[in-house]
């Protein structure tokens, strides 16, 4: 698993995130890995979204589009953030995965499990990790505020749509407990 502290540098042993980052202090440093699987995970359920026959006919269908495009938006500057070397120990971490937007026509493995999970459990999961997101961003907001105005701007930025997909999720999942 990648820790916070320290990742594995495969030709040379060990290196701290905080010799390696652009000046990162290893707190933003640890938030940045945290929003980046956050962001990750939220794109995959807004994928699998897709992947349910009713989702494609349903008037949400853009939205989960949009919220899934934003999110591979998110994944990217997060990720730019990071040193060369941080970003490709991260990317080729065995337990880092990289989810990939989905038709909603696919047939593809991931999305016939997901199929049988149900909408109201994916957009439980959903509604968990959009949460998740918003507290990164608001500890990473706190942490850098008159510290480092450049990453302060793309975590505001950030919580911002994040709360977005929040209330969204929040009253999706309240329209589908309620039917």
């Amino acid at each position: 698993m990648l820790s916070h502290h320290t990742l594995t540098n495969p030709s040379s042993g060990r290196y701290s995130l905080t010799e390696s980052a652009q000046g990162l202090s290893q707190s933003s440093l640890a938030l940045l890995v945290h929003m980046i699987r956050h962001e990750q995970s939220t794109r995959f359920l807004y994928a699998a979204l897709l992947c349910h026959p009713e989702i494609a006919q349903s008037p949400q269908r853009d939205y989960f589009k949009q919220a899934l495009e934003e999110d591979a938006a998110h994944v990217d500057e997060l990720t730019d953030q990071l040193d060369p070397k941080v970003r490709q120990q991260l990317m080729s971490n065995s337990e880092h995965i990289q989810y990939t937007a989905l038709p909603a026509t696919s047939t593809t493995d991931l999305c016939q499990p997901l199929a049988a999970s149900g909408n109201e459990d994916i957009l439980q999961q959903l509604y968990q990790s959009e949460l998740a997101a918003v507290g990164a961003c608001r500890r990473l907001c706190t942490l850098t505020l008159e510290q480092d105005y450049r990453l302060f701007d793309l975590a505001y930025r950030h919580l911002q749509e994040n709360l977005l997909h929040l209330e969204t999720a929040a009253d999706l999942l309240a329209q589908q407990r309620s039917i």
